[in-house]
């Protein structure tokens, strides 16, 4: 018995120091920034808005020590005030009023506090250098384009920042998000709620010029509300990814019309390449069903095609509730590192195999963010 209780002791006391990264009890308040390199989340620029879902991890045994997205700050559009698309007169941009398309042509362009859901919706194309869409609204009603924004194979260096999709009165887009240029794609601050299938695709041919992904900060919720869909949060057709971070993102799922994956890091199309993929901070919930009734896997990594697409990657110091899941991992292919992903429920690690360990406390490598 006294051993025991020393055990319950020294537990009590590494949980409580300065060198974890996630919380046993539930309470949540306080701003709190990552004193690491391995975690940036100093940078969040957190909404006076209240948050979406303040309640959503105080059921679990263990949750990250970090901000949450949605839960510990707001995502999304932030001004109450929203402007009609219809009144946009600047140059490099045109509308055209019976499609309800914006097109950007232009560089260097910001689109910043526009209601999008007007007049049945407002699709945005972008065809020029630098554009950044923020703090707007953006719903699925009758638009006729595949995408809510899409950049063409002109477009490069796209910021997609404090925005709000809407998807839950379905009309002809499949996904909120298309891009088929070159560049780095932002999309940090989002609320991406009730979508037919997939947030975000990337559809760059082999052979074209090389983009970069930094997908950060995101409220996800709710996607593959359309029968026969297909849910991703992420999702890559062909081309040259050079880096893809996926980080400090939350994501909740229950059972809905379609099921499917959450992020993919692989190429649909043979001979696309994924390289210095990274997902971590990341807070996942299925819930709400039997396993896989909400969606089958958190992550897919590389395994399709010939397994060559992404031969690297590293996920680690994930957050998840698997309860509607099949699993969290679809595969560990060779090249992949996973390591200090938990389960929120249990207060386990989740390792490659899906498989359960009791919680492992690594001084040197979690340091605990402290308050600012």
């Amino acid at each position: 018995m006294k051993s025991w209780l020393y055990l319950v002791a020294a537990l009590v006391i590494v949980a409580s120091s300065d060198e974890d990264d996630f919380r046993t009890a539930p309470e949540r308040s306080g701003k709190v920034e990552c004193t690491a390199n391995r975690c940036d989340a100093s940078e969040q620029r957190v909404s006076s808005a209240a948050p979406q879902h303040p309640e959503l991890l105080k059921r679990y045994a263990m949750t990250p020590g970090w901000n949450v997205a949605g839960v510990d700050y707001a995502v999304g559009a932030t001004s109450t005030s929203l402007k009609d698309p219809a009144t946009i007169a600047m140059a490099g941009v045109s509308i055209d009023t019976s499609s309800r398309t914006i097109t950007v042509s232009g560089s260097n362009i910001t689109l910043d506090g526009y209601d999008f859901s007007l007049h049945g919706g407002y699709q945005v194309n972008v065809a020029g250098a630098n554009a950044t869409i923020s703090n707007s609204n953006f719903a699925i009603g009758t638009n006729q384009g595949s995408y809510l924004i899409y950049g063409s194979s002109a477009a490069s260096n796209l910021t997609i920042t404090h925005n709000t999709f809407d998807g839950s009165t379905i009309g002809n887009a499949t996904s909120f998000i298309g891009f088929a240029g070159s560049g780095q794609v932002t999309m940090e601050y989002n609320w991406f709620k009730e979508f037919p299938q997939h947030v975000v695709e990337f559809t760059q041919a082999n052979g074209s010029p090389s983009f970069s992904v930094v997908y950060k900060y995101n409220l996800v919720e709710q996607g593959a509300i359309e029968d026969g869909a297909h849910l991703n949060f992420l999702q890559f057709g062909g081309g040259t990814a050079g880096s893809v971070d996926v980080e400090f993102n939350t994501t909740y799922q229950t059972p809905q019309a379609s099921g499917g994956e959450g992020f993919q890091f692989y190429s649909n199309t043979q001979g696309g390449v994924i390289q210095n993929a990274v997902m971590a901070y990341n807070t996942m919930i299925a819930a709400g069903g039997s396993a896989g009734s909400a969606m089958s896997y958190m992550v897919h990594a590389n395994s399709y095609n010939d397994n060559s697409s992404a031969l690297s990657g590293s996920v680690h110091d994930n957050f998840f509730d698997l309860q509607a899941a099949w699993g969290a991992f679809y595969s560990a292919p060779n090249g992949w590192s996973f390591s200090n992903n938990m389960d929120m429920r249990s207060g386990q690690v989740v390792n490659s195999n899906n498989a359960r360990s009791a919680t492992k406390f690594h001084k040197e490598s979690r340091p605990r963010p402290t308050s600012r």
